[in-house]
């Protein structure tokens, strides 16, 4: 472990058998009781196996085990000197306790879904095969919702009395055993919380295989509700509105207002804090993953206690359900940041691991409670770009930053890995790949979404698969058409993505992405091209006026288009060119003699085309006044074919209304 602050703030102590092993030990022994048996057991066979006996001859230095032994362990009269730093945590551990008015501090103690096994149908246990392991979204989204509706901003204890003499013994029992909130939801919570919500009778509720993974919609997680609290009356008539809307097809302001009333009246019947808030957004009749309709809609909850407002949001989709918790006031915490900064003076003078690791926490918890949700983030997100950014070789040191527990936090690290390291091969035992190898491994990337979300930019790399061998793809093997096509879903955002890397690193991605789609998705191909033939990648494509980037997608278009699409490839040759007529600036003569040269004049496409892109005829004036007066870069008297090709594209620009300046330019 570290001894100098410069050894710990470096975070090469994170990559170390030793942080592993302490690592293991803090996961495993997590009571006081067993703290205090594995310290007796240390040093026990300290005493046995490592402690030298008193040697008469040596009196002024003791042997190096004995110093080993001093270092571990303290003299009971020496205890009165360190109390100080046991006791200042203990009152910081009270503070917090007493100033938790919601289960969920941050979004890292949110239980975030993972894959866990199936539950037996007769509830007696699991099945073993890893291959029916499922991705348990929904599951951790309606836990999220219960652990809220069981907690007692009084006590800082579920509770489920309220909730009335109905509920199912699994879910009195799952909070029985899990009374107050955790740092974290582990797997076997998990799984305790599955055999609560799995295998449930009532055939209406659907599942996706063996009555376990239950499936994404409004009126599937009520009838879930239902089932487990037996709070059926208001539940069912819930259920039967929104059958009734999904049957007639629409669904009106009123309608919206109505389930949204009535949401907020189940919740707060089932809720131990009654003061609390329902907001209903993007509400839209939809369809559950096996086609069954169902309404879409994201469920905004908010608790108020003490003034503080906390609150979570389940985000319904097709396929999926997303727990989020809610950027709202907390309230004065002024009383906690006073404790929070004795400790850190407290521990301030501690040249050790110790005093290290605790100032960090301490200065992570205070940025928590002073600053905004979204600056830390954005923080957070610099902290990451400097370190991949710059190559470093101790990524590791990422762990310094906090918890690595939201899976859109690993998309980010994913994400800019796949964007700074586009230019560049690394080696196979680079510390970035093993890294980002372990986040992708820590992701249930079963889950459509999930999976959508951490592998969404690996076209845009040559050497994902070489990186990741464990994902299954053989070199050169790529996503498959439907996992390239579901980009198409979210295209607007995949592209201005795109566009907010260098110029240099987005004509990398672009080619990447080029052959990664010429044989699997000519839909995506298809799509890309007209993104490439876009202003707004004109503009960033070519900085400075310089044609380096466009020359190397020219390229690739050519190697990588299919028979008969040329015209395809023609459409964005002429709209660069257009583009560079009509911005209007001084753009050196090779950069436009480049650009003219790409044209494919036997292939030219309908001109009416681009008048569905709202080029105007002003703007196909301004090319032919362009082509007059750049007229000798494009074509030489000794050259038939330049003439012809330069009087095809000034006939092709050409509009009805400007004959006679066209009259003036055809000549040589």
């Amino acid at each position: 472990m570290p001894t100098t602050r410069e050894e710990f703030e470096n975070g090469l102590f994170l990559n170390s058998a030793g942080f592993l092993i302490q690592t293991y030990i803090y996961e495993f022994i997590d009571t006081a009781e067993n703290y205090m048996d594995f310290v007796n057991a240390v040093h026990e066979l300290l005493i046995d196996q490592v402690v030298e006996k008193e040697n008469p001859g040596q009196t002024k230095k003791k042997g190096k085990k004995g110093r080993i032994f001093d270092e571990l362990f303290l003299a009971k009269e020496a205890l009165s000197e360190n109390i100080k730093y046991i006791e200042s945590f203990c009152n910081l551990v009270k503070a917090t306790n007493e100033d938790a008015r919601f289960p969920f501090y941050n979004s890292s103690q949110l239980p975030q879904f993972t894959r866990i096994p199936q539950c037996k149908e007769d509830k007696s246990g699991f099945v073993q095969d890893r291959s029916l392991y499922y991705s348990n979204c929904v599951e951790s989204a309606l836990l999220g919702l219960f652990c809220c509706m069981a907690y007692n901003p009084e006590t800082g204890k579920y509770e489920t009395d309220h909730m009335g003499k109905e509920i199912s013994d699994e879910l009195k029992k799952f909070f029985e055993d899990y009374p107050k909130p955790t740092e974290t939801t582990d797997f076997e919570m998990h799984k305790r919380w599955s055999t609560v919500v799995a295998c449930l009778e009532n055939d209406k509720i659907d599942y996706v295989c063996n009555k376990n993974e239950l499936l994404s919609g409004v009126v599937n997680i009520f009838l879930t509700i239902s089932e487990i609290t037996g709070q059926k009356k208001d539940i069912l008539k819930l259920v039967e509105y929104i059958e009734n809307a999904c049957m007639d097809g629409k669904l009106d302001t009123i309608q919206e207002f109505y389930i949204m009333n009535e949401i907020e009246s189940i919740i707060r019947s089932l809720s131990q804090n009654k003061n609390v808030e329902v907001e209903c957004d993007q509400m839209v009749l939809g369809q559950r993953s096996n086609d069954k309709a169902d309404l879409l809609a994201e469920i905004k909850i908010t608790y108020t206690f003490n003034n503080a407002k906390n609150g979570i949001s389940l985000e319904v989709e097709n396929g999926h359900t997303t727990l989020a918790l809610l950027l709202l006031s907390r309230g004065d915490s002024a009383h906690l940041e006073r404790v929070y900064e004795e400790v850190r003076n407290t521990y301030a003078s501690m040249d050790s691991y110790i005093g290290y690791i605790t100032n960090q926490y301490i200065v992570a918890e205070l940025n928590a409670l002073k600053t905004k949700s979204y600056i830390l983030l954005v923080d957070l997100m610099n902290s990451i770009d400097t370190m991949l950014s710059t190559k470093s070789t101790n990524i590791h040191k990422i762990f310094l930053l906090g918890k690595l527990s939201s899976t859109d936090f690993k998309t980010y690290i994913i994400e800019r890995f796949i964007v700074f390291t586009i230019d560049f091969e690394l080696g196979p035992t680079n510390p970035a790949i093993l890294f980002t190898a372990n986040i992708l491994g820590s992701v249930p990337l079963n889950d459509a979404t999930t999976r959508y979300n951490m592998m969404r930019y690996f076209p845009v790399h040559a050497k994902w698969q070489k990186y990741y061998p464990k994902l299954g793809f053989k070199p050169y093997e790529h996503l498959s058409k439907k996992e390239i096509n579901c980009i198409n879903m979210a295209s607007l955002n995949f592209y201005n993505t795109l566009l907010s890397w260098p110029a240099s690193t987005t004509t990398k991605a672009i080619c990447n992405y080029l052959k990664a789609t010429m044989h699997t998705s000519s839909e995506m191909h298809y799509l890309l091209i007209y993104f490439i033939a876009s202003k707004p990648a004109f503009d960033h494509l070519a900085p400075a006026r310089i044609a380096n980037n466009l020359v190397k997608i020219q390229s690739t278009l050519e190697e990588t288009k299919s028979p008969n699409e040329e015209k395809n490839i023609n459409f964005v040759y002429i709209l660069w060119f257009i583009h560079m007529c009509r911005t209007g600036r001084d753009f050196p003569p090779k950069f436009i003699k480049t650009v003219y040269s790409f044209i494919l004049f036997d292939h030219m496409l309908d001109v009416n085309g681009f008048k569905t892109l709202e080029i105007s005829d002003e703007e196909f004036k301004k090319c032919v006044s362009f082509l007059l007066e750049n007229k000798t870069l494009f074509c030489s008297k000794n050259d038939r074919r330049s003439i012809e090709n330069y009087d095809t594209l000034v006939l092709y620009f050409r509009t009805e209304n400007d004959e006679g300046l066209y009259g003036n330019i055809v000549e040589i």
